[in-house]
C-alpha cells in the first residue's frame, strides 16, 4: 500500500526501539529522507546497539520505505524553512522533503508542531 507521507526519524526510531508505529512501517509504503538514515544511525550508535544489528536494522528499512535524495532544491527550501520556523538544519532538510515532494510528514517531534502539512502523533 503506497501512502502519501514522509517519516521523520522520531518514527521510525520509536518503531526500532519500542516497536511503535508498526502499520506506518510494516504494512504502508512511506517514503524517508536520506538524512532520516543518519538520524537513525546515530541514535542505534548512542544506544550502543551492535553495528551488525544497526546495518540489519537499516536495511530493513530501505526495504519498508521510499528513500527521497537530498537534492539541491530540497536544500534551498531547507535553508527557508530553517531561517522561517527556527529548524535545526537536519529537521529543516527533512520538513522541506516533505513539502518538495508533497507529502504529510509523520513525526513525534514537538518543533514541526503547527506547521503545515504536518502530523505530530
Amino acid at each position: 500500500m503506497t501512502n502519501n507521507r514522509l517519516l521523520d526519524s522520531s518514527i521510525i526510531i520509536s518503531y526500532l526501539l519500542e516497536e511503535e508505529f508498526k502499520e506506518a512501517i510494516e504494512k504502508e509504503k512511506n517514503s524517508i529522507s536520506d538524512v532520516t538514515l543518519f538520524e537513525i544511525q546515530k541514535k542505534l550508535l548512542q544506544e550502543k546497539v551492535p553495528s551488525v544489528l544497526i546495518q540489519k536494522n537499516i536495511m530493513y528499512i530501505k526495504q519498508k520505505c521510499v528513500t527521497k535524495a537530498v537534492t539541491h532544491e530540497i536544500l534551498e527550501k531547507a535553508a527557508e524553512q530553517a531561517v522561517k520556523n527556527n529548524l535545526s538544519a537536519l529537521d529543516a532538510i527533512i520538513y522541506a522533503t516533505s513539502i518538495i515532494e508533497k507529502k504529510v510528514l509523520l513525526t513525534r517531534d514537538n518543533d514541526f508542531r503547527d506547521l503545515p502539512n504536518v502530523q505530530v502523533v
